[in-house]
């Protein structure tokens, strides 16, 4: 069965995207997966057992291993095909944020230049609750990118350029937000 929106999958869109790729290094795609799939995936994805972790001043979250996207073949013959390569390898954990759940830009959570695939599955989010996902070069130029569903994202991360998740605060009152965050290896 379809995952990925056939939208996406036609000659001249993966042209656009390519082109996007090559010129951006970065690219964001809303209803990434058929809304079949996302639907049952993202039912799943809230139902998981999530393990809480916490070092104070390097990140608070809690985690889900996740088998299924990483082997979903649409989805990985659709990423190599955006990144122009023969195959690629997803490795990756679910992420589920809520109140006083962040990451920092600690040196411990450095991370080696790479491409990072995200997908979310946050539904009722306010953008007022903290939780965005933001990418910071080092030298003041961030990119924020706020929860979505549904959405996956794409990001050629250079030398120097870290990521981390917002503090997530009292706002979002008992909600919580989940993302698939990913490395593709080539």
């Amino acid at each position: 069965s379809m995952s990925i929106n056939p939208i996406y999958l036609k000659e001249e869109s993966i042209a656009q995207l390519q082109n996007v790729w090559k010129e951006k290094h970065s690219i964001m795609l809303t209803n990434i997966f058929t809304d079949a799939f996302y639907n049952k995936k993202g039912i799943e994805v809230k139902k998981r057992v999530y393990h809480r972790e916490t070092i104070p001043d390097r990140y608070s979250y809690a985690q889900a291993k996740e088998k299924e996207l990483l082997t979903n073949k649409e989805l990985l013959d659709f990423l190599a095909n955006i990144v122009q390569k023969k195959t690629v390898h997803l490795t990756g954990s679910l992420y589920q944020f809520s109140w006083k759940d962040y990451t920092t830009l600690h040196d411990k959570n450095k991370e080696k230049p790479g491409l990072d695939v995200i997908i979310d599955f946050t539904s009722e989010w306010d953008d007022r609750y903290g939780g965005a996902l933001v990418y910071s070069d080092g030298k003041g130029r961030v990119t924020k990118l706020f929860a979505q569903k549904n959405t996956l994202i794409i990001v050629k991360r250079e030398q120097g350029i870290q990521k981390f998740v917002q503090y997530v605060n009292n706002l979002s009152r008992g909600k919580k937000r989940q993302i698939f965050v990913g490395i593709i290896r080539a």
